[in-house]
């Protein structure tokens, strides 16, 4: 795509959110969630976070005090799919600590967020990977877990939710203030998060995005796939679906190359001198930066002021940082955009939504 194109779509992404910030309905669905105005534990307590919603769960414990949290230790385990939502709450249960009276949990499922007796909580609406969470639509998810410990054990805990974007954003905490930070995740899937406030998080779900030129390799994957003309910007630029988009134009262009299973193979075809084959790839990953430079550019348009992006996800920091950081100097000269990545960001993020 060439700059005009480029400039029209980042155009594009601003007035969308600019409407949704006014309140209008448009392809980002523009998520607020509120944080409580003051902590949920207490200066020198310790509390548990829970990482969930994949094949792997981790766990830690973490301190607050003099104003920090510090990760005291941290776990991972493997998970078998949650069914029902008594196999999550087990699950829960399970790993939750005997002495814990505050768990923050980073919920890697689509929630809507509440907010209620000064607590970030999410409702579920839709489970993905394998789990199928039968039984918590429509549930408070922190609310149920509440219940549940008290059932079987008859603790009383208090239990945050938050979107694992959310946490994302939270993670940036440790290291900026509120106002110079958003987040971004470009790797199996897309989005981002920004501040509005001190105590007020946007859920961008920018996935969603649709105002662009959509390529025929990605009608064709949207068209089979379980949502069709849903989460369009992650069908085009999402690892998710990139290699996919290399079989299609190998075989649309009738070329003697195998089929690949993933976007790390991609990245190999891409840095070989496989000819027309390697442009292919290197193509589809100058897509995938160019779309997404006009993405941060419309926010750090929107924030109308330099930013730092914390950032996760093997697409971006292994291909297309670099080729984003250029675009981005084309699109908004009058800002400095910056990248940095959180070590634990899951955890310590989470831990933000109570400390």
């Amino acid at each position: 795509m060439d700059l005009d194109t480029l400039k029209q779509i980042q155009a594009n992404f601003l007035k969308e959110l600019e409407s949704a910030n006014a309140g209008k309905k448009t392809s980002l669905p523009y998520v607020i969630n509120k944080l409580p105005k003051s902590n949920l534990v207490k200066d020198g307590e310790t509390f548990q976070v829970i990482v969930t919603g994949g094949t792997i769960c981790k766990e830690a414990t973490v301190n607050y005090a003099g104003g920090k949290t510090v990760l005291k230790n941290k776990q991972e385990m493997p998970v078998s799919p949650f069914n029902t939502k008594e196999d999550f709450l087990e699950f829960i249960l399970k790993i939750l600590n005997k002495d814990t009276k505050t768990l923050a949990l980073n919920f890697t499922f689509a929630i809507k967020p509440t907010f209620e007796k000064g607590k970030l909580d999410g409702i579920l609406f839709s489970a993905s990977k394998e789990h199928r969470l039968e039984g918590l639509y429509g549930e408070k998810v922190g609310v149920e877990i509440e219940k549940y410990v008290f059932e079987k054990t008859g603790r009383k805990i208090t239990v945050s939710v938050g979107n694992d974007t959310i946490c994302l954003l939270l993670s940036a905490l440790t290291k900026y203030s509120y106002d110079q930070v958003s987040a971004g995740v470009l790797g199996t899937g897309v989005n981002f998060a920004i501040f509005l406030d001190k105590n007020s998080l946007v859920n961008l779900e920018a996935a969603s995005f649709d105002k662009f030129p959509i390529s025929e390799e990605a009608k064709e994957i949207d068209k089979n796939s379980t949502k069709p003309g849903g989460w369009l910007l992650e069908k085009e630029i999402a690892g998710a679906y990139l290699y996919k988009q290399f079989n299609l134009i190998v075989e649309c262009q009738m070329l003697d190359y195998p089929a690949i299973n993933s976007t790390a193979e991609l990245n190999t075809i891409a840095n070989k001198n496989l000819g027309q084959v390697s442009q292919i790839a290197k193509d589809l990953f100058k897509k995938s930066a160019q779309l997404s430079a006009c993405a941060i550019a419309a926010i750090t348009q929107f924030q109308k002021k330099d930013m730092i992006f914390v950032m996760e996800g093997s697409l971006f920091w292994f291909n297309i940082e670099n080729q984003i950081g250029e675009y981005l100097k084309k699109l908004i000269p009058q800002y400095n955009v910056t990248f940095a990545k959180i070590e634990n960001s899951e955890i310590l993020g989470a831990a933000k939504l109570v400390a």
